[in-house]
């Protein structure tokens, strides 16, 4: 018997035509492979194109356009909801949510071998393994929170951001109308978090991505505040706590692990890291750790102004070797902090750095959002 399945994205930036592509693509590995596709994309657009739309439509056969309503950003978890809300509205067994410009060497072996993993081990979220593709949210953020609280999760979760997901669709509906369930980019963190913690078997594949696209530092650290604050405001994690203490991390042969050592909190490590001239792939662990972490602690009031923007704004193999360091460095900023008084305190942090989603906004957004 044929499964249903919905193969979703979200458009933002990408041009109607990297829209189509991606779908036609999709739909025909997908029914090559024995399923029966309902394709959909949320329009993320506050202010979206008409002709964009009739343009998608005039070229996906039955495909569904959901069109964002609220003028309030970022919302990529928002269209996740809708879209995975919409598969459970269709009966649809499964759903997909794939970005659209993943540069995939081999779309067709992609989703045959993505779709079989998924199929036989019987999982209910695949969060994919994007391998060496991966970056600073990925080695920075994702991986030092699975070490430092989810360690019996290294091997599933090696790319926790890979910027996709595949999910029963009622294990994913479950995730995504929590009321912990973000709608700015820390819901990125709260598939994974939620589904842990509501018990579901998470799982995944490798995916062979020849490329990502980078962003300036100032724009990744936005996204930080967001995610830490997930990450953080997680009441699973007053009882996760403790297993920072239990992860041994590797950093004896790095440069200024010594003077670390000896601080006694986070914002003597940030200056630590500054008067020891730090290589721009060092200053990633100010940009995606210490500074997010420092303003919601309320150690910090103030982040610096960035003045190094890059294309390419660290070393890849750097990067990989400093990642043990980072993750001994937020160890060292949470040791003897009240992870209670952490995770209330930030039920109730606003402020430039974070998105204007709260469950009263999240109600109305649930009732706006319009399908063409």
């Amino acid at each position: 018997m044929k499964k249903r399945i919905v193969w979703g994205t979200c458009f933002y930036n990408e041009t109607s035509d990297e829209i189509i592509h991606f779908f036609k693509k999709s739909i025909k590995s997908l029914e090559k492979n024995n399923f029966i596709v309902t394709p959909i994309v949320f329009y993320a657009k506050y202010n979206h194109n008409d002709d964009d739309i009739k343009h998608i439509k005039d070229r996906i056969k039955n495909i569904k356009i959901i069109t964002n309503k609220l003028n309030v950003f970022p919302n990529k978890n928002y269209g996740i909801t809708l879209i995975t809300n919409m598969a459970y509205e269709l009966n649809n067994d499964y759903v997909a949510i794939i970005d659209p410009d993943w540069n995939i060497k081999n779309y067709d072996e992609f989703v045959t071998n993505i779709m079989n993993d998924f199929i036989s081990l019987n999982g209910d979220i695949l969060i994919p393994n994007i391998g060496n593709a991966s970056g600073r949210s990925n080695i920075l953020i994702g991986r030092t929170a699975v070490k430092l609280f989810y360690k019996e999760y290294l091997d599933i979760l090696q790319s926790p951001f890979p910027g996709a997901v595949i999910a029963k669709t009622i294990k994913l509906y479950q995730i995504v109308n929590d009321n912990y369930y973000h709608f700015d980019w820390g819901g990125e963190w709260d598939i994974i978090s939620i589904g842990i913690h509501k018990k579901m078997k998470l799982i995944t594949s490798k995916v062979d991505i020849i490329g990502i696209r980078h962003r300036t530092n100032s724009s990744k650290m936005h996204d930080s505040f967001q995610i830490w604050a997930s990450i953080l405001g997680n009441e699973d994690l007053i009882y996760r706590f403790n297993n920072m203490n239990d992860y041994q991390l590797n950093v004896s042969n790095n440069r200024i692990y010594k003077q670390v050592s000896k601080a006694n909190n986070i914002i003597n490590i940030i200056n630590i890291i500054l008067s020891n001239n730090p290589s721009k792939t060092e200053k990633q662990i100010l940009y995606m750790i210490l500074y997010p972490v420092a303003y919601i602690l309320g150690d910090l009031k103030e982040i610096p102004v960035i003045t190094d923007e890059f294309n390419i704004p660290y070393d890849k193999n750097e990067l990989y070797e400093i990642a043990d360091f980072a993750a001994y460095c937020l160890k060292k900023a949470l040791q003897n902090r009240d992870i209670k008084k952490i995770n209330r305190d930030i039920k109730n942090i606003t402020g430039k750095y974070f998105s204007m989603w709260d469950n009263h906004l999240k109600t109305i957004a649930l009732k706006e959002y319009g399908e063409e």
